[in-house]
C-alpha cells in the first residue's frame, strides 16, 4: 500500500479473480433399459420414443469448462401436467408404467445454465393386454354357447391377436372388439402389446347335454341354471334363431328334470317318508335315513320317550337338508294320542302332529332328532321344577322377588348357568346377557369360557329387569335396554365390529363410535383411536371428518380465549 504523503510502499496485495459467464454445454439425454428380462421382448428398447416393458435409467450427460457442471434442471411432462425436478447427477430411474416428455439443461457452480436440450419421449408399459370373455384353463363344459372374447390394453395397445381352435389358427382378435367364438373344441388366445408384453390363455367348449342325459339330479338343474345365466349374458350378441333355440333346450331341459324329480323319499323298509310340500322335490339319489338312537343321547325329555329317530336325508356320504317345506312320517302305531318332540342341539320342542294311520306326521322345513311319545307316558317331574343344590343363590337367582328368575338362568336344566351369568354375585349379570327373551346370549358373550366377557360388553352400575319372557316354558326377565359400549359385534360374526378393548381397560381403542363420547364422555389420553379396519369402511371415514372437525373446533376455541386475555 503507498502512502498518500511519502509516497513510500508498505504492503502490496494481489488479488486473482475467476470469471466464468459461459454456460455448460446443453445435456443429451440417454436411455438404458433396467432389469431386464432375458426372455422379454423388447421393441427398440434403447431408444427414445418407442415403447419398452421394463424400467429405464435416463442419463443427462453436459460438459463445462471452466466452473464445473452444479446440477441438472429436467422438466417432465405428462397428461398436459408438467413437472420441474432437479438432480445432482443427472441420473433418474422409472421403474412404473410412464408416458412422459423429458427436457433438461445443465447448470455449472457459477450458476449458468444451458439451454433446454431437445424433448425425448420414454414410455414404459409393464402390464400384458387383458383378455375378456373367458378365462384361462377354464371347461366350459355345462353348454354349447358362443363365447364373446374382446382385448383391451390400456398402455401401449394391443399390436396383435389370434386365437386358435384345436391347434390351428381360427382368427384375429381386434382391440376393444367383441369376436365371437363358437364351436365345441379346444381353444388358445396369444395377445401381445406394442410394449412387447405377451399374454396366452386356454380353454375349452364341451357341448350341451343331450335332453336324454338330463334327469332330476341337483347336477342337472346346475347345469340347466348355467346355461340360463350364460344366455341372459349373451342374448344380445346373438340373432333370435340362435336365441330361440337355446330357449327352447332349456324349456325341454326343465320339463324333463322336473318329470325325474321325487315327491316323496321313503326308507328302505317304508316304515317313514318325508313328503315335499309345494314346489319341493328330491334329487332321484337322495335317501331318507332314519335310526333309531338312545334316549340318553339327547336332553333330558318332559315325558318318557317311546322311541328317538335321527332322521335325515343323504346324498352319497353327504347328508344334505330339504330344499323347502315337507311333511314328515314317523311310525308309530299306540292308540293314546302321539307326542313329538323336536329335538334341536339342547334344544326340546313339542311339535303340533296329527296321526295318519301307521303315522304321526308333522311339518318342518329341516330334520333333525325327534322323540315319540304319548299322553299315557309318565310326567319327568323334574323337568320343569328341578331343584339344584345351589337354586337360589348362584342359579335361578330371583333379584326382584317376584317368583320369576332374573340371573344365572339354567335353562335346559342341567345345574348350569345357561344365560345372565352373574360372576362375582354382586345380583348384576355379568356374561351372556338375553335382552331380547329368545333364549340366546345378545350382550357380554364369554366365546372362551374363562368366565370373561369377550363381546356386547355392557358397563352398568345396576340392572333393572323389565321384561317377562319364556323360553321352552322356562319363566325369566331379560335385561332389555341394555346398550353394549365396548367390543360391540353388529354383524353377529362372533367378532368385534366397534368400540373394540384391546388391552382390557375398559376403555374403547379402535373403530370408535363417535356416539360413544356423547354418552360415556372422552377416553384417556392413551386411548389408541388409530389402525384398525374391520370392514367398517363408512364408519371409520365418518369417525376421521368428526376427529378432524373436532380438533378444529378446539383450537378455534383455544385461539379465541387466548385472543380475549391478551
Amino acid at each position: 500500500m503507498r502512502n498518500s504523503t511519502t509516497g513510500v510502499v508498505a504492503k502490496a496485495i494481489r488479488i486473482q479473480l475467476k470469471i466464468d459467464q459461459t454456460a455448460p454445454d446443453v445435456p443429451v439425454l440417454s436411455m438404458q433399459v433396467i432389469n431386464k428380462n432375458a426372455f422379454a421382448r423388447f421393441i427398440n428398447a434403447l431408444s427414445f420414443g418407442n415403447w419398452m416393458n421394463q424400467g429405464a435409467k435416463v442419463t443427462m450427460t453436459s460438459r463445462d469448462a471452466t466452473s464445473g457442471l452444479d446440477h441438472f434442471e429436467y422438466i417432465e411432462t405428462s397428461n398436459g401436467t408438467t413437472v420441474n425436478k432437479t438432480s445432482s447427477t443427472g441420473i433418474v430411474t422409472y421403474q412404473k408404467d410412464s408416458e412422459i416428455t423429458l427436457q433438461a439443461k445443465a447448470c455449472d457452480k457459477a450458476g449458468n445454465c444451458s439451454v433446454m436440450s431437445a424433448s425425448e419421449d420414454l414410455m414404459i408399459d409393464l402390464k400384458a393386454p387383458s383378455i375378456n370373455g373367458v378365462k384361462d384353463q377354464s371347461t366350459y363344459k355345462y353348454y354349447y354357447l358362443p363365447r364373446f372374447v374382446s382385448i383391451t390394453d390400456t398402455g401401449s395397445g394391443l399390436s396383435y391377436a389370434e386365437y386358435k381352435k384345436d391347434g390351428v389358427l381360427a382368427g384375429n382378435i381386434q382391440e376393444n372388439v367383441n369376436e365371437k367364438i363358437n364351436g365345441i373344441g379346444q381353444y388358445e388366445i396369444y395377445a401381445i402389446d406394442h410394449a412387447g408384453n405377451e399374454v396366452r390363455i386356454q380353454f375349452q367348449i364341451i357341448p350341451l347335454p343331450d335332453i336324454d342325459d338330463i334327469d332330476g339330479s341337483d347336477e342337472s338343474k346346475d347345469i340347466i341354471d348355467q346355461v340360463q345365466e350364460e344366455l341372459d349374458d349373451i342374448k344380445d350378441k346373438i340373432d333370435q334363431t340362435e336365441k330361440d333355440e337355446y330357449e327352447q333346450w332349456i324349456e325341454d331341459a326343465l320339463e324333463k328334470w322336473e318329470s325325474s324329480r321325487k315327491k316323496v323319499v321313503e326308507t328302505d323298509d317304508k316304515s317313514a317318508k318325508v313328503e315335499g310340500q309345494g314346489d319341493t322335490s328330491f334329487d332321484p339319489k337322495v335317501e331318507l335315513i332314519v335310526d333309531e338312537i338312545s334316549e340318553n343321547d339327547v336332553p333330558r325329555l318332559p315325558k318318557k320317550a317311546l322311541a328317538v329317530y335321527d332322521v335325515y336325508l343323504q346324498k352319497g356320504n353327504v347328508k344334505v337338508q330339504p330344499d323347502g317345506s315337507i311333511k314328515v312320517y314317523l311310525p308309530y302305531s299306540g292308540q293314546e294320542d302321539p307326542i313329538v318332540y323336536e329335538i334341536d342341539g339342547n334344544q326340546v320342542k313339542e311339535l303340533h302332529v296329527t296321526r295318519e294311520g301307521n303315522f304321526v306326521t308333522f311339518v318342518s322345513d329341516s330334520l333333525v332328532k325327534y322323540a315319540i311319545s304319548n299322553t299315557a307316558q309318565k310326567d319327568n317331574e323334574d323337568f320343569n321344577d328341578k331343584t339344584c343344590k345351589l337354586e337360589g343363590k348362584e342359579i335361578n337367582v330371583d333379584t326382584d322377588g317376584d317368583g320369576l328368575p332374573d340371573l344365572n338362568l339354567d335353562i335346559d336344566h342341567d345345574c348350569i348357568a345357561d344365560l345372565n351369568i352373574d360372576t362375582d354375585f354382586d345380583r348384576i349379570p355379568n356374561i351372556n346377557i338375553d335382552t331380547k327373551g329368545d333364549g340366546k346370549a345378545d350382550i357380554n358373550i364369554d366365546k372362551n369360557g374363562d368366565g370373561k366377557a369377550d363381546l356386547n360388553i355392557a358397563i352398568v352400575d345396576r340392572w333393572v329387569p323389565n321384561k317377562d319372557c319364556k323360553y321352552n316354558d322356562f319363566a325369566y326377565d331379560t335385561a332389555e335396554g341394555f346398550i353394549p359400549i365396548l367390543n360391540v359385534d353388529d354383524d353377529g360374526d362372533g367378532e368385534p365390529d366397534r368400540n373394540i378393548d384391546d388391552n382390557g381397560d375398559g376403555i374403547p381403542d379402535r373403530n370408535i363410535d363417535p356416539d360413544w363420547f356423547d354418552r360415556y364422555g372422552k377416553p384417556n389420553s392413551n386411548t389408541n383411536i388409530g389402525g384398525a379396519f374391520t370392514g367398517d369402511t363408512t364408519k371409520w371415514v365418518i369417525w376421521w371428518i368428526l376427529l378432524v372437525v373436532t380438533g378444529a373446533t378446539m383450537g378455534y376455541s383455544q385461539y379465541q380465549k387466548r385472543k380475549h386475555r391478551s
